[in-house]
């Protein structure tokens, strides 16, 4: 039962409403004044009704509801649920986020998940001031102040704090797919916790979901792949996602069965792939997709076919390259006067380029010129700004890998694991700079630095 009074308070009108259950009498929840100028007591009926429309809305599911004490207006819910069905890609996304948070200036989740929309995107310090500007309805909501303290943990690259209160949430909302596939990622890339992954996974039956229309489906898929691959599961792997492929246009998808046929060692499976990619992708997906298998071969130290494929994304290069490949096919064919010749101008126009840093260093080493190799690292560490993770001393270590100075390897990537640096599919174990070091028993720490 809705039920209320109004008040007339000089010149203005007050309403108050409460919703009731009617089996027992109880009040399921009084609604905050709504006031009003006595001239226009429809702005307050619209109002109030938006309040109880909204209580109405979210009271279904009350779990999974993050402002129960004062659910939001509900034109504003209606644009939250509107924005989550559709992917962060689509431009409506951030649109309807943003009119969520218009129609309601207190709807507490459009406001967190604008912070991590922007994250997302990189825009740290974007991200970082709307985080800033976010209040709890409530002191007393657990759940809102432990979103805000993951999100300030993520961007301070505290990862162990970013695991700690992600297993919060999903402790409460173990079905929810966002939920679920947000922890799946953490427990991967963020603190690197393979094992982890499986128990999360199987949380959620997969036999029904539909996989073209549900990006966080797709991402579940992908994330536990990564998983079986880093415990050495390959066959499983490749069953999990070799039939996907042919249904979606997934370039992390596609990378990722790359890396499970070669790792497996079904060298002839992967390239029949490529051989079918090359005749439906970009040229700029293929190239990549070159790129990535030359670091597997390296990682399996099959120097040859590294060689082989190299040269084969040199000559694509040369007729078009879009992702500036070209001078790092120089560098790994050791042609290190016309790789850093193409560096130096590609760090000049983008200084924040913080990757290409550790080959020109590494070029003008090769070249005898140790002075101007340390001006490389001395321009390097002036880079260091806020929201960085760990990408400075990182790219230092890999400098140090290629010049075989093992003490300042481990140094720089404990540092940058510290700072934050996640364990993605082409950095620390994935990474070809560091394939002499990956089973030293330093290495392996590092991998376990956040547990």
């Amino acid at each position: 039962i809705v039920s209320g009074n109004f008040y007339l308070d000089e010149g203005d009108l007050l309403f108050q409403g409460s919703v009731i259950d009617g089996n027992n009498n109880e009040q399921l929840i009084s609604f905050k004044m709504v006031k009003c100028s006595n001239d226009k007591p429809l702005e307050c009926i619209e109002e109030l009704t938006q309040l109880v429309l909204g209580y109405l809305s979210t009271k279904a599911e009350k779990a999974l509801n993050l402002q129960q004490e004062s659910p939001p207006k509900f034109e504003s819910f209606q644009a939250l649920i509107d924005a989550k069905s559709v992917s962060e890609e689509d431009p409506r996304y951030l649109e309807l986020l943003n009119t969520s948070i218009e129609k309601d200036s207190l709807h507490f989740e459009p406001q967190v998940l604008r912070v991590a929309y922007y994250y997302n995107q990189g825009a740290y310090h974007k991200a970082d001031s709307l985080l800033q500007t976010v209040i709890p309805t409530s002191q007393s909501n657990k759940r809102q102040v432990n979103l805000l303290k993951m999100y300030q943990a993520l961007l301070n690259g505290e990862n162990d704090d970013v695991y700690r209160y992600v297993e919060k949430e999903y402790q409460i909302t173990p079905f929810d797919i966002v939920d679920n596939t947000s922890f799946m990622v953490v427990a991967m890339q963020y603190v690197y916790r393979p094992d982890k992954v499986e128990e999360i996974y199987d949380e959620i039956t997969f036999d029904n979901l539909d996989y073209k229309n549900c990006t966080y489906c797709e991402y579940r898929m992908y994330v536990r792949a990564l998983s079986l691959i880093e415990n050495k599961s390959y066959s499983q792997a490749i069953g999990l996602i070799e039939d996907l492929t042919t249904n979606l246009k997934s370039d992390f998808l596609q990378r990722t069965l790359l890396t499970a046929y070669m790792r497996k060692g079904q060298f002839s499976k992967m390239t029949q792939f490529m051989n079918r990619l090359e005749l439906t992708e970009s040229t700029a997906l293929i190239q990549e997709l070159q790129f990535h298998i030359f670091k597997e071969y390296i990682l399996q130290q099959n120097e040859n076919q590294a060689k082989e494929m190299i040269s084969e994304l040199q000559k694509s290069c040369q007729n078009e390259d879009p992702n500036n490949y070209l001078p790092l096919t120089h560098f790994y064919l050791e042609d290190y006067s016309k790789a850093s010749l193409l560096l130096e101008v590609m760090l000049e126009e983008n200084p924040q380029n913080l990757e290409l840093y550790p080959y020109l260093a590494a070029c003008y080493l090769k070249m005898n010129n140790e002075a101007l190799a340390n001006e490389v690292l001395t321009n390097l560490e002036r880079q260091s700004a806020p929201f960085q993770y760990g990408a400075v001393d990182y790219a230092m270590a890999q400098y140090y890998a290629f010049k075989e100075d093992e003490r300042k390897v481990f140094r720089h990537l404990l540092k940058a694991a510290g700072q934050g640096s996640q364990y993605t599919p082409v950095t620390f174990q994935n990474d070809p700079f560091f394939s002499n070091y990956i089973e030293r028993e330093e290495f392996k720490q590092i991998l376990n630095f956040w547990n």
